[in-house]
Formats: structure tokens, C-alpha cells, sequence
């Protein structure tokens, strides 16, 4: 801040949207230029303005340089943002909740339940040419497509026999050939699914004629019978960086259909994660 004709006051402000927008091609450079483009221009006296609202003057014959300099908020540096025992992934203008535990799943309210956990691969082929920005987890780009395809996972199980069961997916990676997308698809552990009947149930919901099979919006590679294929999650050894195995020093984790379990290594005692 300055005082007299010349002073000028330096503005830091937030700029909110609706969530929906996280599917629209906008970044933080695009937010600046909109901006700059939304100025009025004016000239009086010999003075060239770059005006706010015709109210507040930003600039006086380019002095200063007309800017508007977008940056991401990082939500994740607020150590409450996100539960306990979950981690805080930000994106460009917004950010996700996981839980840390492999056989956890976040519901819509914000809480880590116990689920049973099955990986699926499929592959989409109608997306065009690979975007790089596909293997990098904290890209909107990743969250715009993770957003959508669990979507279509979601609705897909939600019309299946598995209904009343299903607990919810998560995308975990994006790799280049097509689209190859791997997720986890949860349920609830009492109802002791299996990889067959998880695989089964999300395949009768594909739909299939000349142009190829479908999950929602995207084609698949492959036929109905083909183009998921589920196996086992190992939660001994996370397919991603958002889980953590939790077993803790001194134990073992084994991996079994659907889940784990921890036991304290030969030589320790107490109960994982504490063998001392």
C-alpha cells in the first residue's frame, strides 16, 4: 500500500465455482486471461485506464503491467481438512479425501467404512490420442476422467444384482494403450462376494451392439465377456500411492481373497500395528 495520488493497494482474493466446472477445460492461466479480458479500456486526458467494474482503476497508461495472476489454493495444507487416518490429494481448485487403509472405502459423507476390494482393468478406446497428463495422480486431467469413469462404474453396479452390497470404486491408475484404466471396485464384507460375481455383475450391465461395448459413454476393448476382467487386490502391495499398508514394524501381512490380515513376525508380540 501507498499513500497520496500514486498509491496503489495490492488485492489477494479467492475465486469459488460451481464443483461441476471440474469437467471444463479451465486452468489457472485461462482464469487470468478471462480476466484480463473482462477489463474495460478507456482514455481521458491522455491517460489510458484499465478499469474493474468502472470503478476501480488497475492500470495507468500499462503502469503497472495489467495482471491477474492465478494460483491453486492448496486445501491439503490444512492438517483437518481431510479425516482421520485419510490422506488429502489437491488438485487445481479442489482436492479428495482417501482413506489410507487398503480395505477402506471414503463414503459420500466423508467416512472410512470396512470393505471387501476387487481390481478391474479395462480399456478405453474412444478417448483419442493419450494425455500425458494421464499418469500424473494430482492432474485435473486424472481427476476430470477418475471423476467420470467411477461415475459410470457406479451406475453400472447400482443396476446390478450386486446393488444392495456395493460400496463404491476408486480409480487408482491411468496407463497409455488406448486408455487402460485399473480401479477398485468395493462391497460391503458380510456379503462375501467373490471376484466372479463382482466380475459378472458390472459385464451383464455393459451394453453391447455393432459399434462396439460400452460402459456408459466409453468404449470398450473387447466383448461383453472381455472387456473387464477382475482379480484379487493385493493390499500387501497398494497398486497406488493413495493407500498404505498398515500392518506396522515387526509384522507380516498376508494377502487374502478380498482383504488381509496382519500378524506379529516371529520374535515380537502384541497385536499389528504394535509388535514390539
Amino acid at each position: 500500500r501507498g499513500s497520496g495520488t500514486n498509491s496503489a493497494t495490492l488485492v489477494s482474493l479467492y475465486i469459488y465455482f460451481l464443483p461441476t466446472l471440474i469437467q471444463v477445460e479451465i486452468d489457472n492461466d485461462n482464469l487470468g486471461r478471462q480476466f484480463r479480458a473482462g477489463l474495460v479500456s478507456s482514455t481521458g486526458a491522455g491517460v489510458q485506464r484499465l478499469t474493474l467494474r468502472n470503478r476501480y482503476v488497475l492500470a495507468r497508461n500499462n503502469q503497472p503491467t495489467p495482471a491477474a495472476n492465478v494460483a491453486d489454493v492448496n486445501e491439503c495444507s490444512s492438517s483437518t481438512r481431510c479425516g482421520p487416518a485419510q490422506r488429502c490429494e489437491n488438485y487445481d481448485g479442489t482436492y479428495r479425501c482417501y482413506c489410507n487403509r487398503p480395505a477402506q472405502m471414503i463414503t459420500e459423507s466423508g467416512q472410512c467404512i470396512n470393505v471387501i476390494t476387487f481390481q478391474g482393468v479395462l480399456i478405453i478406446t474412444n478417448l483419442g490420442t493419450f494425455d500425458p497428463s494421464l499418469l500424473i495422480i494430482n492432474s485435473i486431467p486424472w481427476l476430470r476422467l477418475a471423476l467420470s469413469l467411477e461415475s459410470a462404474i457406479n451406475a453400472a453396479y447400482r443396476r446390478s444384482n450386486l446393488a444392495s452390497n456395493y460400496r463404491g470404486c476408486q480409480v487408482t491408475r491411468f496407463r497409455e494403450g488406448s486408455v487402460i484404466a485399473t480401479y477398485l471396485a468395493t462391497f460391503d464384507p458380510a456379503s462375501k462376494e467373490t471376484v466372479s460375481n463382482a466380475q459378472a455383475a458390472i459385464q451383464t450391465q455393459l451394453s453391447e451392439n455393432v459399434n462396439g461395448t460400452f460402459l456408459g459413454q466409453y468404449q470398450l476393448s473387447g466383448t461383453r465377456q472381455t472387456a473387464i476382467m477382475y482379480q484379487d487386490y493385493d493390499e500387501c502391495n497398494p497398486a497406488s500411492n493413495i493407500h498404505i499398508q498398515d500392518c506396522g514394524t515387526g509384522a507380516t501381512c498376508t494377502n487374502e481373497v478380498g482383504t488381509y490380515s496382519c500378524q506379529c513376525a516371529t520374535g515380537y508380540t502384541g497385536t499389528p500395528p504394535n509388535c514390539t
